[in-house]
């Protein structure tokens, strides 16, 4: 499958595989020649309509065109994405960014959703991050583009093998 790897959103340090491939069958045919059949139903030709306009519905170029999520990846500190907590089922990464802030990326693993709580001492005993200590962080969705503030804990539901990934800042 593709993936995010090279493509730019995320955390350097962990990828999101895309349900995009394309299989191609090399075939010998009788005259000695070789025929390349490529199955299309994965195709990134799927962006493009048939009237030649890009698909601005489908849900995988949704991702890969992700600003939110390419601004974490292409922010001017360069800093790595760190786990900071694992159980072997579920993973929580931080990557400091510019201005103090933080990206945080909550993943699961397994098969059925689970709840994830991270609270603001355990980022602030992390001597990686320097996100300063505040009564208050205002926190951006950055798949669903929305912000709410917290006080002592960042919680979130993650769906099967998903994620969710926010940016922090103290206010």
């Amino acid at each position: 499958p593709a993936s995010s790897a090279n493509l730019g959103p995320c955390f350097d340090c962990a990828g999101i595989a895309f349900p995009l491939y394309n299989i191609v069958k090399v075939k010998k045919t009788d005259d000695k020649n070789i025929k390349v059949i490529i199955d299309e139903n994965n195709d990134v030709r799927t962006f493009i309509n048939d009237d030649g306009s890009v698909d601005e519905n489908n849900k995988i170029l949704e991702i890969l065109k992700n600003k939110n999520l390419i601004a974490i990846d292409q922010d001017k500190r360069g800093m790595q994405g760190k786990r900071i907590f694992t159980n072997g089922l579920t993973d929580i990464i931080v990557k400091p960014l510019e201005n103090r802030e933080l990206a945080i990326c909550f993943l699961n693993k397994t098969n059925e959703s689970k709840h994830l709580v991270l609270p603001t001492s355990k980022i602030h005993n992390e001597p990686y991050v320097d996100l300063p200590i505040s009564k208050e962080y205002s926190i951006c969705d950055l798949w669903e583009n929305e912000n709410f503030t917290i006080t002592d804990s960042i919680e979130c539901n993650v769906e099967p093998h998903g994620v969710k990934v926010y940016r922090v800042k103290a206010i």
